[in-house]
């Protein structure tokens, strides 16, 4: 059973004392070199006890954050920010499995025996009629196909199995609220955006939107991981910010 949440109390602050090893000695040098917030040390600490394997990832898109110099420092903070919001997931329950359907090498065994050839409903090929024979063994890879897809669209998408499994954690038996959770899909998006590079250069973006969505992906997982969160005041924050980028 995952534990965490209250990783620290807030009547303690952040003292290295209070936690061992590696963690005391990162969290001093975080707090020394970045001067960071409370709250952004604590989603550290948390990351470094939870999901050990983002941690420097995060700890890197922040350093970038604020090296505004630094060449294509967008496309890094942005892969970062994706690569968090899709597999934190499946860290914190390795038991999740990603729902993912191979569309393409399906499509391939399906190619291999489709029996139309190319061209079939382009112009000037056969008349149409309102069935075509097809394989016994095309079909059954195209049920196996639409199968899965269907499974798939069935599911809860892993972002809200992210945020079930952090509610669970502060309060068992908690709903997850949609709202935060299209909150975050949203940031998760806007990132997704710029990670890739593009052939007409990097694409323009505004410093103070940058820092604000960022804070945005911060500030939704620190209300459900900070070391003393109830959740509620700042989850209602949360959806006050969203509900107003959706007016």
């Amino acid at each position: 059973m995952l534990q965490f949440g209250n990783t620290m109390s807030h009547h303690e602050g952040v003292n290295p004392t209070n936690v061992d090893g590696s963690d005391s000695e990162l969290m001093a040098h975080a707090r020394s070199e970045s001067s960071w917030p409370q709250s952004r040390i604590e989603l550290l600490h948390w990351f470094r006890q939870q999901a050990p394997s983002v941690a420097d990832a995060y700890r890197g898109a922040v350093k970038l954050l604020e090296d505004v110099a630094f060449p294509g420092r967008l496309h890094f903070i942005a892969h970062a920010v994706r690569d968090i919001s899709d597999r934190l997931v499946f860290i914190l329950d390795p038991q999740q499995a990603p729902s993912r359907v191979h569309y393409e090498s399906h499509l391939d065994k399906i190619a291999r025996d489709w029996p139309m050839g190319d061209g079939f409903c382009q112009s000037g090929g056969p008349p149409v009629v309102e069935t075509y024979p097809i394989p016994v063994k095309v079909a059954r890879r195209i049920d196996v196909l639409v199968g899965e897809h269907r499974l798939r669209r069935s599911r809860p998408s892993a972002h809200k199995i992210l945020f079930e499994i952090l509610a669970r954690a502060e309060a068992p038996g908690a709903d997850v609220n949609e709202r935060i959770v299209k909150a975050f899909q949203d940031v998760r998006e806007w990132f997704m955006d710029r990670a890739h590079l593009r052939t007409d250069g990097v694409p323009a973006v505004d410093e103070a939107e940058l820092r604000r969505q960022f804070e945005a992906f911060e500030n939704i997982l620190h209300s459900f991981v900070g070391s003393f969160f109830t959740g509620t005041k700042e989850l209602d924050a949360i959806l006050q910010s969203a509900n107003a980028r959706a007016s």
